[in-house]
């Protein structure tokens, strides 16, 4: 119980600070550089995309796979990412992340961020989900960097969020991160 009343007193102070004007001044610089950094994404990978989308041209379940993730405030997200083709160009889509480009209509919507912690599986106790409900789920992020939960290390962005974390994030991504979609 005292590990929960704890989150609960870090999400206050945490709600408290991104409720500050300076700090929801950088979170709305956040969400411009968010929309555009994913529309030139989705420009530059249209080539890969329309590829991709050529090998699932007949594939039985259809292009996408929907999975829903828990984001800000508890809300549902659904999540669409490509199906990945059996053989040698399924594994090539994988590790190359192209399979994950359709996430970038979720941050281009809005439901998520392309930094930020890690999204919720839809069967997590959000009681217990502390500071990380506060912001949008990323597509990278400090949570998504390890083996395990990553739970303090989100709280932790979130609690002490600025513009440089999430450059120092960006800059510092590895070439190929797990997606938040979860496998």
């Amino acid at each position: 119980m005292e590990r929960v009343e704890q989150r609960t007193c870090g999400v206050s102070a945490a709600a408290a600070r991104l409720a500050r004007p300076r700090v929801r001044c950088g979170l709305a610089l956040k969400r411009g550089a968010d929309l555009l950094l994913a529309l030139l994404a989705l420009l530059a990978t249209l080539p890969l995309t329309f590829v991709t989308a050529a090998l699932l041209v007949g594939h039985d379940d259809g292009w996408f796979e929907s999975r829903t993730r828990i984001g800000r405030g508890g809300a549902a997200i659904p999540l669409l990412r490509f199906h990945q083709p059996v053989g040698a160009a399924g594994r090539l889509l994988e590790r190359t992340g192209a399979l994950d480009l359709p996430l970038l209509l979720a941050v281009v919507a809005g439901r998520m961020s392309l930094v930020g912690p890690r999204a919720l599986a839809p069967d997590a106790d959000l009681r217990a989900a502390g500071a990380r409900l506060l912001m949008a789920p990323g597509l990278i992020g400090p949570g998504q960097r390890t083996d395990g939960p990553g739970s303090e290390l989100d709280d932790g962005y979130v609690e002490h969020w600025s513009p440089l974390t999430d450059l120092r994030l960006l800059l510092s991504a590895p070439r190929r991160q797990a997606a938040p979609v979860g496998r």
